[in-house]
């Protein structure tokens, strides 16, 4: 119809013709758009099974400010998480994210947190321990975190065993080398337990002063086969007596050395 109007030169007519093929397009629009509005519309007023909080289902000034509170809330969920706070501190100095104006603090005198300030001193979860184990916080310095109990108290026997070895005196003959004879009295058999070795080297004179022997063998045979583990304060009171057993296996006397070569010597 167009072409003829505009072939038979009847402007009106393209003009009557366009401007309702226009109107029919534009009604035709408008219907589909109400349709999709009012599904929408029918849609969002139906109820859900959760909060619609997610990006086109809240305003975005309402979507910024919950994201905000979400932020929020996970910061405040880690640092009300028992942890290792003077481990940060010494992580972030490593890593140089401390501010400039607190270089002159120990690290003692920081808090820790953004949103819950922690003195790492006296954390509110306070001190985390668990039987067998040490704190898995780094303390002192000097203390070791994380320690396993039992792997230490199997090593005990040797370690008083190479103290025991290393006083031997060197041979007479090549003074380059631990005199054999007093070496093998030193040495524990691999069948000899701990009460009996060390019965044996309190004769050499090796266990000075001879109580702390016997305080170390309680709490030595407590830890070793209670089967129970050993807690933090256990475990350093077990150590201590370690430390003076072997501080007091200073040497052997001449007259035992000598001894001990006469007697293996027959």
């Amino acid at each position: 119809l167009i072409y003829q109007s505009i072939d038979q030169r009847a402007l009106q007519y393209v003009v009557m013709i366009g401007g309702a093929y226009f109107l029919v397009a534009t009604f035709a629009i408008f219907i589909y758009a109400s349709r999709l509005y009012t599904n929408r519309t029918i849609m969002a007023a139906v109820g859900k099974t959760y909060v619609p909080v997610e990006p086109g289902e809240v305003g975005k000034k309402v979507r910024k400010m919950i994201v905000k509170q979400y932020e929020r809330s996970a910061v405040v969920a880690w640092e009300s998480r028992p942890r290792d706070l003077l481990g940060e501190i010494l992580e972030a100095e490593r890593v140089g994210i401390l501010a400039p104006e607190t270089a002159g603090l120990g690290r003692n005198d920081y808090t820790v947190g953004r949103e819950i300030r922690i003195d790492p001193e006296i954390p509110p979860w306070g001190d985390v321990r668990h039987a067998g184990w040490s704190s898995p916080a780094q303390g002192n310095v000097g203390e070791l975190p994380n320690i396993q109990f039992a792997p230490v108290i199997q090593e005990l026997p040797n370690l008083i065993e190479a103290k025991a070895v290393s006083l031997a005196p060197s041979d007479p003959v090549d003074n380059s080398t631990a005199d054999p004879q007093v070496l093998e009295v030193l040495q524990r058999p691999s069948t000899t337990g701990m009460r009996d070795y060390l019965t044996q080297l309190a004769y050499l004179g090796l266990v000075n002063p001879p109580e702390i022997g016997e305080a170390f063998l309680n709490q030595y045979e407590s830890a070793r086969f209670s089967g129970l583990p050993l807690s933090e304060d256990e475990f350093r009171s077990l150590m201590s007596a370690f430390a003076e057993l072997l501080a007091g296996m200073t040497g052997l006397q001449p007259e035992i050395v000598e001894q001990i070569r006469i007697q293996t010597g027959e």
